[in-house]
């Protein structure tokens, strides 16, 4: 299913139940953070936005070290103090994959309109609306893709 005419950057799709999120309090965001045998931590994995509630707030329930952080924690200005101070290597042991994985989730709580442009990401590539990895993310970009496909 895809939505059109979301609030950007107040309302996110969850990964969970591919349903809205209509507000901040309503969601989550959830990680894998692991540790080795000696207790050192490793790469994080598996960055979600996902409802608060039990059918949809998986990771952190079903494994030891899964982490959560209520959504509402990003809503405001201190939003990307919060989310570049996790990228410190201090705060997480990124990899390549996770620092990706962790990048994705970044944008999808700071740039207006991707959340509901990158429902039809493939299908922009496809088509060449996704030639420029670094202008596609703007927002006029962003609403030529939304427009394109809704």
């Amino acid at each position: 299913m895809k939505f059109n005419n979301m609030i950007p950057l107040e309302q996110f799709i969850c990964d969970t139940c591919n349903q809205i999120i209509e507000n901040y309090g309503d969601g989550a965001i959830e990680w894998i953070s692991p540790s080795d045998e000696n207790g050192k931590q490793l790469p994080p994995n598996s960055f979600r936005i996902c409802h608060k509630n039990s059918n949809c707030y998986s990771i952190y329930k079903k494994v030891a070290f899964g982490v959560s952080r209520e959504l509402v924690n990003f809503s405001d200005k201190m939003k990307i103090i919060e989310l570049l101070g996790m990228i410190d290597k201090e705060y997480f042991p990124f990899d390549q994959n996770s620092l990706n994985e962790y990048i994705e989730l970044f944008r999808r709580l700071t740039i207006p309109y991707y959340e509901e442009a990158r429902q039809y990401w493939h299908e922009a590539d496809n088509e060449g609306l996704i030639e420029n990895k670094i202008t596609c993310y703007q927002e006029n970009n962003l609403e030529k893709i939304i427009n394109r496909f809704k």
